[in-house]
């Protein structure tokens, strides 16, 4: 009499009910990094702004420490301290909030919408680690032996490099009603101030304030007291600093600043064009700001009173 046995079952590859699922080591770090899933994407965007949040924070109390008092040595050089104060203006605006609301629109957006994911994930991280790695390599210039970058939070250009923009704001200005300033004369201006000495050309640089507008400056009992929106300090051309002898003086007043500052021709003429340059923004204030609107062209018509032209 023959006997058949039974095929043995198979043996259940699933863990018993309640047990503890143990996942070999690395394959978490893996799977972070080589994920495309948004949300994974999302929560590495968010940890990365924090480390950079506390690097840069770490560093604005460096220099916080620094200027706590006159004379401290906090900062060994001035060149370490223009590293700090870029890096950390960098920092915080391009490796910390920018990547922080893509963190919150990787993991929240798709979510909102119903989607399964974005359009393109592979694209999507790699965009996130080309983040990742251009910070790394911004930030590894500390370990340098120039050290890391020190041009402030702008990086202003020589004066030649605006001709562009500033001729298209000019076009910008003939049709607005009302506007009453002879544009040809305000584009001869700019077309000579292109033929100045050292137009095209780097400066030495040196600190000066990129927004040296009015509104920036306090002024007490007649005597400036303290200039305003720090953010506009950087290296650079130091003529753009010239700007305030149009903004907020007097032809005398003017004539006295100059003095004081004593300035070549060549470098109050730049001055000068920089004054221009900004000022001729004023479309974009043209209805929606008209108090600094009336700043723009009164600051005009000093450009071009000082040229020799009528106003």
């Amino acid at each position: 009499m023959s006997t058949t046995t039974a095929p043995a079952r198979p043996q259940s590859s699933s863990l018993p009910f309640g047990a503890p699922r143990v996942e070999r080591k690395g394959n978490v770090l893996v799977r972070w990094i080589t994920s495309t899933d948004h949300k994974v994407i999302g929560y590495l965007y968010l940890i990365t702004s924090f480390i950079y949040f506390c690097i840069g924070g770490v560093m604005a109390l460096i220099i916080r420490a620094q200027l706590f008092e006159p004379g401290l040595e906090i900062v060994q050089t001035r060149e370490q301290y223009n590293q700090l104060f870029t890096m950390h203006g960098t920092i915080m605006l391009l490796m910390f909030a920018t990547p922080l609301f893509a963190g919150f629109a990787n993991v929240l957006m798709p979510l909102q919408i119903g989607a399964p994911d974005v359009a393109f994930p592979r694209l999507n991280a790699l965009a996130y680690w080309f983040f990742n790695f251009g910070s790394l390599i911004a930030v590894a210039g500390f370990f340098t032996p120039q050290g890391a970058a020190s041009f402030g939070w702008f990086a202003y250009q020589p004066l030649a490099s605006m001709d562009g923009a500033t001729r298209e704001n000019i076009e910008r200005c003939r049709p607005l009603m009302d506007f009453d300033l002879d544009l040809g004369a305000v584009e001869q201006i700019w077309a000579d101030s292109m033929k100045l000495p050292g137009a095209a050309d780097r400066t030495t640089p040196r600190w000066y304030h990129g927004d040296l507008a009015a509104e920036n400056l306090l002024v007490r009992d007649g005597a400036l007291a303290a200039v305003l929106d720090f953010g506009g300090l950087s290296v650079g051309d130091p003529t753009v600093d010239l700007v305030v002898a149009w903004e907020v003086l007097d032809p005398p007043a003017r004539d006295l600043f100059r003095r004081h500052v004593g300035v070549d021709d060549e470098t109050w003429l730049r001055g000068r064009a920089w004054a221009l340059s900004i000022t001729l923004m004023i479309w974009y204030y043209w209805t929606t700001m008209p108090g600094r609107r009336a700043r723009c062209i009164a600051v005009a018509r000093n450009i071009l009173a000082d040229a020799g032209y009528p106003v």
